[in-house]
């Protein structure tokens, strides 16, 4: 860190508090994003496993075109891939991917 940069930091240190939480949500928002992306690879390899590589692309798709960190668009999908609930999977397909 340059000298000048220092001594404006030492100068007005809200500035420096400022940063240093800026960058503290921006690591708290990193982190959930790498959570919410870790559970989809978890749904999507389930689906792979235990319905089909069509049924998981298909998710993977559709997941494209919502926002995956939203609770009440992922939970229904992440229920019915827990329960192995093809219905379920089926209808959240339904919902979110629209025919084109």
């Amino acid at each position: 860190m340059s000298n000048q940069y220092a001594e404006f930091l030492k100068q007005h240190p809200y500035i420096d508090q400022e940063i240093h939480r800026r960058e503290d949500e921006l690591l708290s928002k990193g982190e959930a994003k790498g959570k919410v992306e870790g559970k989809v690879e978890v749904i999507l390899e389930m689906l792979r496993i235990h319905f089909s590589e069509a049924t998981a692309e298909l998710v993977k798709l559709a997941l494209r075109r919502v926002d995956i960190r939203d609770a009440e668009v992922i939970g229904p999908l992440e229920k019915a891939t827990t329960h192995l609930d093809e219905q379920g999977v089926n209808q959240w397909l339904k919902d979110y991917l629209p025919a084109e």
